[in-house]
């Protein structure tokens, strides 16, 4: 039984069709127009159409039409021989007396992106809570670009695998770029400078996500945990619906906040109500930044306005930015909006007042704001925040709210629903239906919300790409991701540093490179807005793996052979023929175990591409390892720059 977050799929948007309303022929809007095709390949074109039905697939190019015939569930799909880069072309498909036309195809390179906040992170501030890409302005000003396109699938929950996804193909340009991923669109920028050919994205990401959302439920069944907790989801599946579930669920957990919540045995939502003790707080921001550091739970904001005497007994539209994550709003008192659901943290609210709540000019806005982990608030932009009469009649809301706290999210009970964070979810509903989409390959950020189970992550991650390469059909496709970056999480123990290990030896998975962020993260936001170089080492790891362009210099240098020399441990770097160097000359962050778990500061000589390490206590080296912290700082490099992985080895 299929389970949604998103709105009911239109499964022919954006393609030209010539047939009455009630049409069985269609293709998935992952095919529609401005569709980039992998160039010079076997791309699959697929959809649905009646059971049994002939469907013919007719390129404009110089290739014969291929014809297929429908399945008992009317699936069709056929590979389509692909030209070089270029376009525009077209494509028809008739099955009977149904037709529709694919209208300006390119054929160029294509790569599937996906991963978790770090790669949803968009290019300019704005379209979610985060600050934007350092640079966002530059890429704004640039001129459009019909040969870069991008394909956005929009979060989706799935219980079985979906057979369309929401989303349409965009051209970049200075209104369309902002709220593309940073990471993708760096990396597709820069390979469409140095290809010179249509490159296009489809990007499927979600914020706060673990590997294992992303993986097939055949695949996750070889792991205990992810087993045992898609056990429940199997259970839930029996259910006749599911969203009635979770809406019971949420019904039943909000009871318990309101007998809990401050807020409501005061009456905070009146609009009589006394909130001049209150503390006083500028909005838009992350009540992090304010005075309830780490503070997940209920808190509320108030603000009184006067609107203009032409706006009493108008509609009015009350618009707040991106909530996160959950809220209620009230105007007078009277409930105007309720976005009491998961997965909403960066949707923008915009709530109608109706005009039998504007009969007079003092109105008071009341915020019922719900965290549930990581930042809180009202987090948009300044111009997201407004009360408006029409397009041109508006008053910002930005500026001084009042707030207190309702209730702790520690004094309320754990809230059970089927969410984003449960295993093979996402890949049902984001990846399984765009999964026959050919592309040259993939890129992936993600590992933050595995850093608990980072020896599992270790058999994980290399059981989601080979499951991503089956459905796809694409057993050698270029897998490039990036390692988590450096961030001061609350009582780390080791578990960063053990994920980016695990993520290095994810390399051992042939047709896979990895960028390293050690020299470009933000210690303070798990965020880091450096967003640029993170495209562009993906691009050149790219051109390396997928176009022999680049040689493998343009990666960043990881441990190869492991060797003892008396005391010392020496160790050969792969990707550094043209040696290694030293920021400041010394290579700070080294450490020596010279008993078991007994670690100490550890001193390096660089020779070439090798690292000859000792301790500074002297004594036997046994295990090396380099950066092991939550938010280490890169001190050793390759020629061209690039930051040494980290590290912990050993000789054999």
């Amino acid at each position: 039984m299929l389970f949604r977050m998103a709105l009911a799929l239109c499964l022919v948007a954006h393609v030209t069709v010539t047939a009455a309303a009630e049409m069985l022929l269609r293709v998935p809007n992952v095919m529609s127009d401005g569709v980039v095709l992998q160039a010079r390949a076997a791309a699959a074109v697929w959809g649905h159409a009646e059971p049994g039905r002939e469907v013919v697939v007719t390129p404009s190019w110089d290739e014969p039409p291929s014809t297929v015939v429908a399945d008992s569930d009317g699936n069709w799909r056929v590979r389509v021989l692909t030209p070089g880069p270029g376009g525009p072309h077209s494509i028809v498909v008739h099955a009977g007396d149904e037709s529709l036309t694919i209208r300006d195809v390119l054929c160029g390179e294509v790569w599937i992106a996906g991963g978790q906040s770090n790669m949803e992170m968009a290019l300019a501030p704005g379209h979610d809570s985060f600050l934007g890409a350092i640079g966002w302005e530059r890429e704004l000003e640039r001129e459009p670009d019909d040969g870069l396109r991008f394909f956005r699938v929009a979060n989706t929950i799935a219980l079985d695998e979906a057979s369309d996804v929401e989303g349409r193909w965009e051209r970049a340009a200075p209104d369309t770029i902002g709220a593309w991923s940073a990471c993708a669109y760096f990396h597709a920028r820069a390979l469409r400078e140095r290809l010179g050919v249509p490159v296009g994205v489809v990007a499927a990401d979600w914020s706060g996500t673990p590997a294992e959302a992303w993986t097939p439920a055949d695949v996750v069944e070889r792991f205990e945990r992810p087993r045992r907790a898609r056990a429940s989801l199997n259970e839930a599946a029996r259910d006749d619906d599911v969203e009635a579930i979770n809406r019971e669920a949420i019904r039943a957990w909000w009871d318990v906040v309101d007998a809990t919540d401050e807020g409501v045995k005061g009456g905070s939502a009146s609009a009589a109500f006394d909130d001049s003790a209150w503390s006083v707080v500028d909005l838009p921001g992350v009540w992090e930044d304010d005075a309830l550091d780490g503070f997940d739970g209920v808190v509320w904001y108030r603000r009184r306005v006067t609107v203009p005497a032409s706006w009493v007994g108008q509609d009015l539209s009350l618009e707040l930015g991106p909530i996160d994550d959950e809220d209620v709003t009230y105007v007078n008192g009277v409930v105007v909006g309720d976005s009491r659901a998961p997965g909403l943290w960066n949707t923008p609210r915009r709530y109608l007042l109706p005009a039998r709540l504007v009969q007079q000019r003092e109105l008071t806005i009341s915020v019922r704001v719900l965290d549930t982990g990581g930042g809180g608030g009202l987090h948009g932009s300044p111009d997201q925040l407004k009360l408006s009469r029409s397009e041109t009649e508006s008053m910002s809301l930005a500026g001084p709210w009042r707030w207190r706290v309702g209730a702790r999210l520690g004094d309320l009970p754990a809230r059970r629903l089927i969410d984003q964070h449960m295993p093979s979810v996402l890949f049902d509903g984001m990846i399984a239906p765009i999964a026959p989409f050919t592309a040259r390959g993939f890129i992936w950020y993600q590992g933050e919300s595995n850093r608990a189970h980072a020896e599992e992550y270790a058999s994980l991650f290399p059981a989601m790409i080979g499951s991503w390469r089956e459905r796809f059909e694409a057993p050698e496709a270029p897998f490039l991701f990036v390692q988590i970056a450096p961030y001061t999480y609350d009582e780390d123990r080791g578990e960063a540093a053990a994920l980016r290990e695990s993520q290095r030896a994810t390399l051992g998975v042939p047709d896979t490179r990895m960028v390293v962020t050690a020299d470009v993260g933000d210690p303070d936001d798990i965020h880091p807005r450096r967003k640029k170089e993170v495209g562009e080492r993906l691009a050149l790891a790219a051109l390396e793996l997928a176009y022999g362009i680049e040689s493998d210099e343009a990666l960043s240098p990881v441990p190869g052979l492991v060797e003892r020399d008396g005391d010392a441990v020496v160790i050969r770097f792969d990707r550094a023929r043209s040696g290694l160097v030293a920021d400041g000359h010394a290579v700070a962050g080294l450490e020596a175990e010279i008993a078991p778990g007994r670690w100490t500061l550890a001193r390096a000589e660089i020779k070439g591409d090798r690292l000859r390490v000792t301790s500074m206590e002297g004594g036997r080296v046994e295990r090396v390892r380099y950066l092991w912290d939550d938010a280490p700082i890169a001190t050793l490099f390759n020629r061209r720059g690039l930051p040494v992985s980290p590290f912990l080895v050993g000789p054999e």
